[in-house]
C-alpha cells in the first residue's frame, strides 16, 4: 500500500516501510488446563497369592501392584493450546503520523504528473493532488540571471586578452557587452513570466538542438559568428 505524508511531502509503501499494525500472540492469554493423570501418583500395594509358589496348598500371601487402581486426574497446562492473535501498533514501522494512503493508480498519475512539469501539493483534505508550479520569484529570476552572467562572462575572458584573435572593433564589442553583463547585479527588477515551460514546449532537444545549437546554422553559433567567434569544432 502506498501512503503520501503532507508533513514530508513524500511517499511511503508499506512493502518498505512497513505496516501501521501487526498480529502477535495475545500478552493477556493464559494456558487453558486440561485434566491428566497425576504423573507423582504412586500405584498402591495390595495382598495376593504369591504368583511363584509351587508348593501344597493356599499360597502365602505378599504384596503386589494393584493391577486395577487408576491414579487420580489433576489439571496440567495444555501443551496443544494456541494463543489467539491480537491486532497492535507496530514498533518497527516507518510511517509518518500524518501519511494517508492513495491508490497505486494515484501514485502512478502523481508520477507522471511531475514528470510532465507539474508539482505534487496537499489537497485540503490532506491527499496529494498535482498542480501547475507557482511563477518563480524575484529573488529567484535575480539569482539565475547573476548566475548566467558569470557564466557568460567566465566564457568570455579570453576576449580581453591582448594575444586574443579579434580586431579592435571586436574587442570593444565585447568590452561593451562584458560591462552590461557587470551590471545585471545593480538591476532592481526582473520581469515575473506569466508561467513556465519546459523543453517540450519548443518542441523538445531535438528541435532546440538544430535551431539554437547546431555549430553551422544555429542562432546561437550565429551570434556568435557575428561577434568574431565561431562554435564550430
Amino acid at each position: 500500500m502506498i501512503f503520501f505524508s503532507p508533513k514530508t511531502g513524500g511517499f511511503y509503501d508499506t512493502d518498505i516501510h512497513g505496516e501501521r499494525t501487526r498480529l502477535a500472540p495475545d500478552p493477556s492469554w493464559v494456558r487453558p488446563t486440561v485434566q491428566v493423570p497425576d504423573p507423582e501418583w504412586t500405584r498402591p500395594m495390595i495382598q495376593a497369592p504369591d504368583p511363584e509358589w509351587k508348593g501344597k496348598g493356599d499360597a502365602p500371601l505378599v504384596e503386589i501392584e494393584d493391577p486395577d487402581a487408576e491414579p487420580p486426574m489433576v489439571e496440567a497446562p495444555d501443551p496443544f493450546a494456541v494463543a489467539p492473535f491480537i491486532e497492535e501498533a507496530n514498533p518497527d514501522c516507518l510511517l509518518p503520523d500524518d501519511a494517508v494512503a492513495i491508490t497505486p493508480e494515484q501514485h502512478a498519475q502523481l508520477m507522471a504528473d511531475q514528470e510532465s512539469g507539474k508539482v505534487i501539493t496537499v489537497s485540503s483534505d490532506g491527499t496529494p493532488v498535482a498542480a501547475a508550479p507557482p511563477p518563480p520569484t524575484p529573488d529567484f529570476l535575480a539569482a539565475q540571471a547573476r548566475a548566467r552572467r558569470d557564466q557568460m562572462l567566465g566564457a568570455s575572458d579570453w576576449t580581453q586578452l591582448p594575444d586574443a584573435p579579434l580586431t579592435a572593433d571586436q574587442q570593444t564589442a565585447w568590452r561593451t557587452r562584458r560591462q552590461f553583463l557587470r551590471d545585471l547585479p545593480n538591476q532592481s527588477k526582473f520581469p515575473t513570466p506569466k508561467g513556465l515551460f519546459t523543453i517540450r514546449d519548443l518542441g523538445g532537444w531535438k528541435k532546440v538542438d538544430a535551431e539554437f545549437f547546431d555549430p553551422n546554422n544555429g542562432s546561437v553559433a550565429k551570434i556568435e559568428q557575428d561577434a568574431g567567434v565561431s562554435t564550430a569544432k
